[in-house]
């Protein structure tokens, strides 16, 4: 291949391309000038920074500026080298020089093949009246274009080569060499094998000088599974430390892995840190991931770059301790491929800040221009640009040769058009300046600089209708604690806190924004006609005899179950409203074409009368009315359901509690049987209710008077929490179901199988956390079709998943050993379910009290999409702060993950601490549109009556005559709440959003809730299982299997045997010399962000000898029986039974039993527990009696074909806790009520016998 050398004569400038001599320059100065400006804690302050090099000494100096009073901060000096950079077009550096008095002079050229771009030279020079070469570089490639030999000259004894030989595309050595002065000398030699065309070892050698041979030093095996690494390692010792080098590299020698152990045994200290590199083809690295296991420190980098090989952005993931922070930069660069823009944000758990840098370059060639745009820079505690107000720009010239002339056009508001920096009059409209220089060569350039105030403000008509007049004027952009001054016609005519004002005369109207210590904005003038703009009447109403008129009768839609029908309005800006109580509209409207469209809170609304959910609406004149815009709807009337939701007030130990319970008959007939059941934790007393209630045990039963169609109505609930101060920080779940249930609304298809999954769960003994899954059919016929899945998560981690097939009203039980961690249980429906909805049951607190795992349940909390059941899960808190956001889910992780998809609930708590009852209180919430989807805003509720209105993507919920009492009077009813869920704009993925709300306690100051912060992402539980050969016994090679799920691409995998750690990254892995109570784990690392946990950790494998088939006990009259085995040993509440060695063994006393067998090779394993009555059977035990249901709640149903005279009931140790001696037949109704819940065995006594059956009592129901 022809090898093309390009030289370039000409060299880069600072800001352009020049050909020259060296050091013409037609003045002695050029300059950088770099700006920032940097938010913290909120407000806004600014620097300005310069860089000005003075070229015939090499000086730089540096000065710090403030921005309010351009003082100077500080300032420093010191020598610089002038860097100068040639590109070509592909981005490759041509030439790049260091130019000064101060330092050396110097210049490398870089060549390049023409067609394939790999590089060819690189040659290094330095100036002594002319170009002298120090330093030559070379590639040279075979016609494979594979590189074969690398060579860099310098002086006579500091020059290598580098020689690369190969067989077809496989590289078969690498020999480093150096030149001696006379010839050359060999210095590290690799080899590389292959296996099947597969890489398969490498070895190294050094050169050994004395006896002229190669001597092996290091070897490395590549993983054949991952066939591109190898691994080297090195030991290091020094008295008292003894460090452990591991490298993995690829076939480029690129380091992939590093890790460093060092155990320290004069502290008995042992640390390790793992960092593990990605690449692109570039060899640039793109990702690094570093952890340490003696810190818990960790750290995730990654990069990118444009095609020019710039980098672009650099973040990282840092912390230790569970504390992390993040940084991300950003850069841009000019068409010179200097950096134009840099853009760093710094953000961890309790502090966030943003930094911008803006470059410009210049030289005596060139004149730069930077316009400091002062407005962004104001600290806004203490400074705000307002209509009126003045303002003198910052202008920075760098470059060319003066002096300058200047010229601004236009000249309006200009103090002067003809100086650098004129004062500038700001008015309520934008101006957009263009300045002009020019210097004494010619050279002329030109920058933009817009002058606006910091803040304007605009009347907009607002789309309600009023008593106080026809049309109500709001001032946009409010301001907290701000004075409104309305103005008619130029004459103040209302004065208020309010932004709103309802005109009742037609003239010209504007506001003024009084801001207390700072100054005042003005709106332009609009003009009001009350006689006009047009008016569009209309209603919006359920037309219940078809006459697609209103009648009486007919009923006015406003609501459907508290959300609400809202009107979307396009007049003078995009805004939705809602009707009055009676369904009716009253709007304002401009000339032309404008749209009315209704968004429904329910589909159960259908349209008739040819009607849509939009109308177009033609207006030819202002002052005409347009009425007859009505949205007329009807009812499925087949469809006849419940609904029900719930919300509580804050939890706090040992202080009464408010439970409120809303209601809804959602169809046009009266409904006569309508049930509410309430499950309530054990931690909450309830004091009583405004509707009668039934309480067996834990559950609340309502029955609800007769409900007319549509009709909703509240149940409020008094109850005061526990004073166990165990209880902190624990979360209380109320779960509601109402009844009767009826799925019309979601139009079920023939596909569904009728069937309905329910979990519900209930802690054993605090050592084990049960789930049951139940199969609550809606028909008798309900059977599952097709199987489903259900995941089981430990502290919304996933633990396990699996799959399940029940019969209508069967159920089926999962129990795992439980720590104390909170562990939560989702089941899906069957595929042709009606609606996007499974079953969810917690279970928090069930395990050794001191070791709780709490705050868990709400950071993934679901409460269902099913109208007739519904959760509140409520955290008991000791907050002295009660006003305050929050948000549920709250996320899962330090990043505070949760699913794009899923609704999320926001609610803000307030709490009256002032001095005196409060009379109006003013909730404000801004729905940022780029995190939230505005038009799927739900109101859920509030402690309260309010008014709720949605404006500009901001909410406000107002209550008046709230008369809330202070804290000290009445701390209870000092408080008060209120809810509401949106969905999240699907481009936000990957951003954070944060949230927070205003509450105005009447007049007074307001206050500011904390920030809500979660992460909608992907959300993504990733899960690793090990294993090992069933096969395997202890003295054998040990093989261990890992298999993972949800796990994105490119897990690494790190194994560890008794703290031992193994970084052989891949998912088999192999050990020799596994002992008995040895322990094996794998640790997953992820490369991708939206997964919880990262890293993911296995279960552990501990070697019992348990290394054949676990033998299985049977019950056979009168014996237990063991599966078959080569030897046996049983035992009694695990105490040896002398002499018992044989497969089976009759039992004499009640007891628990177990047996050891043995196999041939001496392999051992040990049965599960088998539990043994006398006079009955084992738990596992079948016989002819029939209990249901089961588990059970509050009576159980005995039958068999024998006649049955008595009934015992025992728990698992036999003790017995309760007996019925009853009227003989063949049926019996047993009462449990007062018994526990827990597992137990029944005793039934017929005519021909006893007979056993277990027996799950629990009081929980999801």
């Amino acid at each position: 291949m022809k090898k093309q050398l390009q030289i370039i004569t000409c060299f880069f400038t600072i800001a352009l391309l020049t050909c020259i001599d060296l050091y013409s320059q037609n003045c002695s100065t050029d300059s950088i000038v770099r700006t920032f400006y940097y938010y913290r804690n909120s407000h806004i302050a600014s620097e300005l920074w310069t860089d000005s090099f003075d070229i015939s000494t090499n000086q730089m100096t540096h000065t710090r500026q403030d921005f309010t009073d351009m003082s100077v901060i500080s300032q420093s000096s010191g020598s610089f080298a002038r860097r100068f950079i040639q590109r070509n077009s592909l981005g490759d550096t041509l030439v790049y020089m260091n130019l000064g008095t101060s330092f050396p002079i110097s210049k490398i050229e870089i060549t390049y093949d023409t067609v394939s771009n790999e590089k060819l030279s690189r040659n290094t020079f330095s100036y002594s009246g002319g170009w002298i070469p120090s330093q030559t570089e070379s590639w040279t490639y075979n016609v494979s274009n594979q590189l074969v030999l690398h060579e860099k000259w310098s002086a006579a004894t500091d020059s290598i080569r580098i020689t690369h030989s190969y067989s077809g595309n496989q590289k078969q050595s690498i020999l480093h060499e150096s030149f001696d002065g006379s010839g050359w000398t060999n210095n590290i030699l690799y080899l590389i094998t292959y296996n099947a065309g597969i890489r398969d070892s490498l070895l190294l050698k050094k050169w050994d000088l004395q006896s002229s041979t190669w001597a092996d030093s290091l070897f490395g095996i590549y993983n054949p599974l991952f066939n591109f690494q190898v691994e080297l390692s090195d030991t290091v010792f020094s008295p008292g430390i003894f460090k452990v080098y591991h490298q993995f590299y690829d076939t480029l020698d690129r380091s992939t892995i590093e890790i460093v152990s060092e155990t320290n045994t004069g502290i008995n200290f042992t640390s390790s840190t793992t960092d593990r590199f990605i690449y692109i083809r570039s060899n640039k690295l793109v990702s690094r991931n570093s952890q340490s296991n003696n810190s818990g420190g960790h750290g995730e980098y990654n990069y990118s770059y444009n095609p020019a090989g710039l980098i672009i952005y650099w973040g990282s993931s840092t912390g230790t301790g569970g504390i992390t922070s993040y940084y991300n930069t950003h850069y841009s660069y000019d068409s010179l491929y200097r950096r134009a823009t840099e853009e760093s944000t710094y953000s961890s758990m309790t502090s966030w800040s943003n930094t911008n840098y803006i470059y410009s370059y210049s030289s005596a060639n060139n004149i730069g221009v930077t316009i400091a745009p002062i407005r962004q820079f104001q600290n806004v505690s203490s400074k705000y640009f307002c209509a009126g107000d003045t303002m003198q720009p910052l202008v920075i010239i760098d470059g060319g040769c003066g002096p300058y002339t200047y010229l601004w056009t236009p000249s309006t508001g200009l103090s002067s058009d003809t100086v650098a920096s004129p004062i500038i009059t700001l008015s309520n409209d934008s101006i957009v300046y263009t300045l002009t220089v020019s210097d004494t060569s010619g050279n002329v350039t030109q920058a933009i600089f817009e002058a606006f105030p910091v803040s304007t403000t605009s009347i907009q008509f607002n789309a309600y209708t009023t008593s106080a007049g026809p049309v109500m004027l709001h001032a946009m952009n409010p301001f907290w604690g701000a004075t409104y001054q309305w103005y008619l016609n130029g004459i103040l005519v209302y004065s208020s806190n309010d932004n709103f004002y309802n005109a009742t005369t037609t003239g010209y109207y504007n506001v003024v924004i009084v801001i207390p210590g700072r100054c005042s904005i003005h709106s332009d003038t609009v003009w009001v006609n009350t006689d006009g703009p047009a008016r569009l009447f209309g209603r919006i109403f359920l037309d219940k005899d078809s006459s697609c008129s209103f009648t009486p009768g007919d009923s006015p839609l406003t609501e459907h179950n508290s959300e609400r029908f809202f009107i979307e309005h396009f007049f003078r800006g995009e805004f939705l409203t809602i009707p009055d109580s009676n369904g009716m509209f009253n709007l304002p409207s401009d000339t032309g074409i404008t749209i009315l469209k209704i968004i429904k809170p329910s589909q159960l609304y259908s349209n008739i009368c040819g009607l849509s959910d939009s109308i177009i609406v033609s207006v030819q004149n202002y002052g005409d009315s347009i009425p007859g815009l009505d949205f007329i709807y009807r009812r499925d009337a087949s469809c006849n359901w419940l609904e029900v939701s719930i919300s509580t007030s804050l939890f706090q130990l040992c202080q009464p509690a408010k439970i409120h319970v809303k209601y809804f008959n959602n169809s046009i007939q009266s409904e006569n049987n309508g049930v509410i059941r309430l499950n309530i934790p054990p931690e909450l007393t309830i004091l009583g209710a405004n509707l009668p209630f039934n309480q067996i045990n834990n559950a609340l039963i309502f029955n609800l008077p007769v409900l007319a169609p549509f009709e909703k109505s509240l149940i409020n609930i008094d109850a005061e929490v526990s004073c166990d101060t165990s209880l902190n920080a624990a979360t209380l779940c109320i779960d509601a179901e109402i009844s009767p249930k009826d799925y019309c609304l979601f139009n079920p298809g023939s596909n569904w199988d009728e069937s309905n999954i329910r979990v519900s769960s209930y802690c054993l003994n605090d050592s084990q956390a049960c789930f049951i899954i139940r199969n609550e059919a809606s028909t008798a016929s309900g059977d599952m079709s097709d199987s489903a899945s259900w995941r089981l998560y430990d502290d919304n981690a996933l633990l396990n998943f699996g799959n399940f097939k029940l019969a209508a009203y069967q159920d089926t039980s999962i129990c795992v050993p439980s720590d104390g961690s909170t562990y939560r249980l989702e089941a899906d429906q069957t595929s042709g379910f009606p609606a996007l909805a499974n079953s969810v049951s917690n279970i928090e607190r069930c395990g050794q009290a001191n070791s709780y795992s709490l705050n868990q349940i709400n950071q993934n909390y679901k409460s269902g999409n099913l109208p007739f059941y519904k959760s509140a899960c409520t955290q008991i808190t000791s907050l002295s702060n009660n006003n305050r956001k929050s948000v549920q889910p709250s996320g899962v992780g330090i990043s505070n993950y949760i699913d794009i998809g899923q609704r999320v609930n926001y609610r803000i708590d307030f709490q009256n601490t002032g001095p005196d009852t409060v009379f109006y209180l003013k909730v404000i919430d801004f729905l940022n549109p780029a995190y939230f989807d505005v038009k799927t805003l739900q109101f859920s509720g509030s402690s309260h009556p309010c008014n709720f209105e949605l404006t500009n993507n901001t909410a406000y919920f107002k209550f008046t005559n709230i008369r809330l009492p202070d804290s000290t009077t009445d701390p209870l009813g000092s408080m008060g709440y209120v809810e509401f869920s949106i969905l999240f704009n699907q481009q936000i993925s990957g951003t954070y959003a944060i949230n927070y709300a205003t509450i105005l306690f009447d007049n007074n100051t307001f206050i500011s809730t904390n920030m809500a912060r979660i992460l909608p992402c992907t959300l993504n539980f990733p899960l690793i299982r090990i294993s090992y050969d069933s096969s395997f016994c202890i003295g054998d090679t040990l093989r261990v299997t890992a298999t993972y799920f949800n796990t994105g691409p490119n897990p690494t995998f790190t194994w560890n045997v008794n703290n031992t750690v193994f970084s052989n990254n891949s998912p088999i892995f192999e050990f020799s010399g596994i002992k008995p109570s040895d322990t094996v784990s794998c640790r997953m690392a992820l490369s991708n962000y939206c997964y919880f946990p990262r890293p993911v950790y296995s279960n552990n494998l501990i070697f019992h000898n348990y290394s054949i088939p676990l033998p299985v006990i049977s019950f056979i009259t009168p014996d237990l029986v063991s599966t078959s085995a080569y030897s046996y040993q049983w035992f009694i509440d695990q105490t040896i039974i002398s002499g018992a060695n044989a497969q089976s063994y009759q039992p004499t006393v009640n007891g628990t039993y177990t047996v050891q067998v043995w196999d041939s090779n001496g392999c051992t394993a040990v049965s599960d527990p088998y539990v043994f009555i006398i006079g009955g059977t084992s738990l596992t035990d079948i016989n002819p009696i029939s209990v249901y249901p089961n588990p059970a709640n509050t009576s159980v149903i005995i039958e068999s074909k024998m006649l049955i005279n008595k009934i015992i009931l025992k728990d698992i140790s036999g003790r017995e806790v309760s007996g019925k001696n009853i009227q003989i037949g063949n049926k019996v109704a047993f009462d449990i009520q007062n018994i526990k819940p827990g597992k137990y065995l029944l005793g039934v006594y017929t005519e021909e016998g006893v007979f056993h059956k277990p027996l799950v009592i629990i009081r929980d129901s999801d």
